[in-house]
């Protein structure tokens, strides 16, 4: 992410952060936009339960 913000900056697009609740940098958590460290499984799980019910739920083992 770092590199497309870099990209952005330099073609002169002003950069604004933001906190944002919904993401989460350990894992994955229902109803989070954003889930890291995912295997490809879970990944592939994740998606599809996301263009079936248009909720981000989950699919690893809890």
């Amino acid at each position: 992410m770092g590199i497309w913000i870099a990209e952005m900056k330099k073609g002169g697009l002003q950069i604004r952060y933001e906190q944002e609740e919904r993401i989460h940098n350990e894992g994955c958590k229902d109803g989070y936009v954003v889930a890291h460290y995912q295997d490809p499984r879970e990944m592939l799980c994740l998606w599809q339960k996301l263009q079936e019910t248009k909720r981000a739920k989950c699919c690893g083992e809890r």
